[in-house]
């Protein structure tokens, strides 16, 4: 980002993630565990994503539209966050059912889909990890057509980046490590207990 945003501009972000980790640590200090501190930083982004945008404009995004979810550029997500997904599987059908679709896709072709978009929709919307929080645009032609240039609004854009990064700054290293998508989600399952880790590798 820091080579498309002017010197202003990026400063503007460096005291946006320092002011929010700041606050985020506050927030950890009284006893706010990772958790919850990402549950705040994603009512965050959504209040940023629910702001009146430039006028004139209107976002193109709306249910059933899925082309951000088809992986243009390898999504990655954090590992704190791939857990709060697969949190929302609790039954061990569900687990099962989820291993075996994150088992079949690569997750890297420009047209996959992403693993929890089903018929459309997100199948995990009220945990969907930040990156997804803060995707948007003006024109769904261009997103449909996978351009490199689909219009967004700056200041949501610049806004939330600030929230994703503070967040990153205070969880630990291995909690704020990246990873692309399925990846992340498989190493989550693992650690949940869904099956071993020597397993996720066969």
């Amino acid at each position: 980002m820091s080579n498309q945003i002017s010197a202003q501009e990026q400063q503007m972000l460096q005291q946006g993630i320092q002011a929010v980790a700041a606050h985020l640590q506050q927030k950890m200090h009284a006893g706010a565990d990772s958790i919850s501190v990402i549950r705040f930083v994603h009512q965050q982004l959504d209040q940023i994503a629910g702001a009146p945008g430039p006028q004139g404009m209107t976002l193109a995004c709306a249910a059933g539209c899925d082309h951000c979810c088809r992986q243009l550029k390898q999504i990655e997500i954090s590992e704190a966050e791939a857990d709060l997904m697969l949190s929302v599987f609790t039954e061990p059908a569900q687990q099962q059912a989820l291993l075996q679709r994150l088992q079949q896709s690569t997750g890297v072709a420009a047209h996959q889909p992403c693993v929890m978009l089903e018929q459309g929709r997100c199948s995990v919307y009220a945990v969907r990890p930040g990156v997804c929080r803060k995707a948007h645009s003006y024109d769904a032609a261009a997103c449909a057509a996978l351009s490199e240039d689909v219009p967004q609004n700056l200041e949501r854009v610049l806004r939330s980046e600030a929230m994703l990064l503070g967040l990153r700054a205070v969880l630990t290293p291995a909690q704020s490590s990246v990873a692309p998508v399925n990846q992340a989600l498989l190493a989550a399952a693992a650690r949940a207990g869904w099956f071993s880790a020597d397993a996720s590798q066969s």
